[in-house]
């Protein structure tokens, strides 16, 4: 059984039941791992294209994306779990949005998925690691930028279809400018 001894100025401690004391705060960011249903022709040609990128980029980027995070922002070992699974679910989020966009990610759904990553280390991190967070997310040292800025068009089509597949982008894209830092509270 849990249990606290709150210690009172006048001396009088009680102790309190495992119902009574409040839980810590866990903060969790499942991957949406599930099928995209849509009938597209990447879908027809690549039935559960999601799934196997992401199983493949939580091989090749994840861990080096996780890595070069942790050594920037100089992550607590109680926030390293919880940023691999922020940028897990990135990836899945990415994913998600390229295969409705039927094998290309518009500028709206690339900043949709990483204001959403943004927002999540928001909670995360505390202010002093946020600006190394923005350097992070646009720096070449992590594996995963080619998702967050928008590379040559060849570049990015390289990585998520292979080389052998027909241009999959529209028009080029800007570079996504960095979110700005939230104000502190």
């Amino acid at each position: 059984m849990r249990a606290i001894v709150i210690l009172c100025p006048l001396g009088i401690s009680r102790l309190l039941a495992a119902d009574e004391i409040p839980p810590a705060k866990t903060l969790t960011f499942p991957a949406n791992i599930a099928p995209v249903d849509v009938d597209n022709e990447l879908t027809r040609l690549n039935p559960a294209y999601k799934q196997r990128a992401g199983s493949s980029y939580e091989i090749t980027y994840l861990p080096k994306a996780t890595e070069s995070l942790i050594t920037r922002a100089a992550l607590a070992n109680e926030q390293k779990p919880v940023a691999f699974e922020i940028i897990r679910a990135f990836i899945y989020d990415f994913l998600h949005l390229f295969v409705l966009d039927d094998g290309k990610i518009t500028m709206e759904h690339r900043k949709e998925a990483v204001f959403t990553m943004d927002a999540r280390f928001k909670q995360l991190l505390t202010a002093a690691q946020r600006p190394d967070y923005f350097r992070w997310r646009n720096d070449d040292e992590n594996a995963l930028e080619f998702l967050i800025h928008c590379p040559p068009p060849d570049k990015l089509r390289d990585k998520l279809m292979g080389a052998l597949s027909p241009p999959v982008l529209p028009e080029p894209c800007l570079d996504l400018p960095p979110s700005p830092a939230p104000p502190e509270p």
